[in-house]
């Protein structure tokens, strides 16, 4: 099974309402990897997995987030395995000065 690569964008109620947690346990069930980050008033997600996990996590992000989250807009973008691998790098941190990590490992 060959892995593909995501980026999600998600815009609304989505910092500050366990968001990011709820997002790491959703794609361990999943068996998604990436990293989820707050970045700008918007949760950013970058995610690994066969297309059909990541197409599975993409309808449960809306339909089981947390209740008081509300999701406005939630944009998806393929990734190359490059592409991927440089954004989860600056999201957590190894672009930029030690300690700088913007989000958490899911």
């Amino acid at each position: 099974m060959e892995n593909t690569y995501r980026k999600f964008l998600i815009w609304g109620i989505v910092q500050g309402v366990g968001f990011r947690p709820f997002t790491a346990k959703l794609a361990a069930r999943q068996g998604i990897c990436g990293a989820v980050c707050n970045a700008g008033g918007r949760v950013e997600i970058v995610a690994g997995g066969s297309a059909a996990s990541l197409d599975a996590f993409a309808a449960a992000l809306r339909t089981e987030k947390p209740l008081p989250a509300e999701i406005v807009h939630l944009a998806q973008e393929p990734l190359t395995e490059a592409e991927a691998r440089a954004a989860l790098e600056e999201m957590l941190g190894g672009a930029g000065a030690p300690g700088a990590m913007r989000g958490f490992v899911i």
